[in-house]
């Protein structure tokens, strides 16, 4: 029977899945799943280059998703006052002595 162990590659894929579940509120195993692995000829199970070619498209698309949202939910953001006149300038000289 072979036997074959997780590349450190691999094992921080797994981590990565599982920060990504946890922020998005996916299940795991759904990350899990979408994983493609093959092996080297010394035993080691690692990431296949069309996975993390995907994956990381994925990421970056999610990230510029993120960002747009951000930057609509900035524009919806309104100023409590909208009077550009108030002008307020403190300094330590201007309070009373005592």
């Amino acid at each position: 029977m072979s036997q074959y162990q997780f590349s450190d590659e691999l094992i921080g894929q797994i981590a990565k899945s599982l920060q990504l579940s946890m922020l998005t509120g996916t299940d795991i195993m759904d990350h899990l799943r979408q994983l493609r692995v093959e092996t080297t000829e010394d035993g080691k199970v690692i990431l296949t280059e069309a996975f993390k070619s995907s994956f990381e498209g994925q990421l970056k698309t999610m990230m510029t998703e993120l960002e747009e949202w951000q930057a609509s939910q900035e524009a919806e953001v309104q100023p409590l006052h909208k009077d550009e006149n108030v002008n307020a300038t403190f300094s330590l000289s201007d309070t009373p002595e005592a």
